[in-house]
């Protein structure tokens, strides 16, 4: 059963038995966007530099503000310096890719990254409830001074931030490029691919070759790894098999609970990545939803922030919860123009609330058969978000996969990536001026 949307963003389709809802929804892209745009061709713009994982902030400890720990208090927000830090150039870096944790809540909430310098968006990044510890991916475009600014909305929560990588503006330094693939599993150690990961315990995980990732010339992928069963609580680290083990994490858990978190990290020259469990033991899922090479033949891979705006919202939106089965169509157009005339794929920040069984939520390029991959897992009443980053297809629809009750589904856009069909000149992202839908 499909329900359908489109406008910038948003159709509903139910898969097996179908019905269609059509809607539209705002557009968001910006003049400054169009103009990176227009500048890639001939510079490094929006290219990803990849970096081993180093923590740049915590508030429980004062790492990136002096030393000083204070919790993040709600409704007042607090800008912190990326450039510079961390292995961050100090200049010429248009977005940050970071993974984002919160703990010691002491209220419900939310948490969100946005350039410093402007307004407050109605974009979150992270979704808790008083005292849980949630990790998200996040790519953020930073403020002129180099910053982004963080909110709560209310109580108080410590935050952490490990950073991962950033992309380069026009002068920048020359990185990665990104494709997107159809998700695809590359491990699941619940379905005899391994044994549980024990406490303390390292896997190497090739990531060259297989899932649609080319066999050579690869410097980073993009997976989303989900921790089941774990045992206990603790943490997991994702790094480059090339270094030592960093002081950084990509997702932490509690004994029962099954997390997702996206996880961007550079892959050496043997293809391994290293996952390391902290903790009591877990099973582990893998799945590959795109890579980075230095491919400069076409215009394709990079990155093009924007200033986070929601997409859509099922609990404010006409046509309600996703129901078992069912899947969200989002067409990406603006003022009648395909965003697949010069996009391959997009960043979104998904979330999913207000589920009533346990279950999942798979994001893919539209019009094909859902992939045996998920986004975000989720149990009965739990609010969980997770980073996305989708191709799609070449008719410009992604979908969103409920596999079980009701759920609602939440949707932020923070950027896209180029496709092989964008064009280094003006004329060729004008087209694409701002509309309301």
């Amino acid at each position: 059963m499909k329900r359908s949307a489109q406008g910038f963003f948003v159709a509903v389709v139910l898969l097996l038995s179908t019905t269609v809802l059509m809607r539209n929804a705002p557009a968001a892209i910006a003049a400054s966007d169009v103009q990176h745009v227009a500048a890639a061709a001939v510079d490094s713009y929006g290219e990803y530099t990849a970096l081993t994982p180093v923590r740049v902030f915590d508030t429980r400890d004062g790492t990136g503000q002096f030393g000083v720990a204070a919790a993040l208090t709600g409704g007042i927000s607090r800008d912190v310096q990326i450039t510079g830090q961390g292995g961050v150039p100090a200049t010429n870096v248009s977005s940050v890719v970071m993974n984002v944790t919160v703990t010691n809540p002491t209220r419900d909430g939310w948490l969100r990254v946005w350039p410093s310098g402007t307004q407050e968006p109605s974009a979150s990044n992270l979704n808790f409830v008083a005292g849980q510890t949630v990790p998200n991916l996040v790519t953020v475009q930073l403020g002129g001074n180099g910053a982004v600014s963080v909110s709560t909305l209310s109580g108080s929560v410590d935050f952490i931030f490990d950073v991962v990588g950033s992309y380069s503006t026009e002068a920048g330094t020359p990185g990665g490029r990104f494709h997107a693939t159809t998700p695809a599993r590359l491990l699941d150690t619940r379905n005899g691919a391994g044994l549980p990961l024990g406490q303390g315990s390292v896997l190497g995980l090739q990531v060259m070759g297989v899932g649609g990732v080319p066999a050579t010339g690869v410097t980073g992928v993009a997976v989303n790894v989900t921790v089941a069963e774990p045992t206990s609580a603790g943490f997991l680290t994702v790094w480059p098999s090339d270094v030592a083990l960093p002081l950084a994490s990509n997702l932490n858990f509690v004994a029962g609970v099954t997390v997702p978190n996206l996880v961007i990290v550079r892959v050496p020259a043997n293809g391994v990545i290293n996952f390391l469990n902290s903790a009591g033991s877990l099973h582990l899922i893998v799945d590959v939803v795109g890579w980075y090479d230095q491919d400069r033949t076409t215009e394709a891979g990079r990155f093009i922030p924007m200033e986070p705006w929601r997409g859509f919202d099922t609990r404010v939106d006409p046509f309600g919860p996703l129901f078992p089965h069912e899947a969200l169509q989002l067409w990406f157009n603006d003022a009648g123009v395909s965003w697949t005339g010069w996009l391959g794929s997009v960043v979104l920040n998904v979330t999913v609330t207000a589920t009533t069984a346990t279950g999942f939520l798979t994001v893919y390029p539209g019009n094909q058969a859902v992939p045996l991959a998920s986004s975000l897992n989720f149990v009965p009443g739990q609010t969980v978000p997770n980073l996305v980053v989708v191709a799609m297809s070449s008719e410009g629809d992604v979908e969103f996969y409920n596999s079980a009750g009701n759920t609602h589904v939440v949707v932020d856009c923070f950027g896209a990536f180029t496709n092989e069909r964008a064009l280094p000149v003006p004329m060729a992202a004008a087209a694409l001026t701002p509309s309301q839908g």
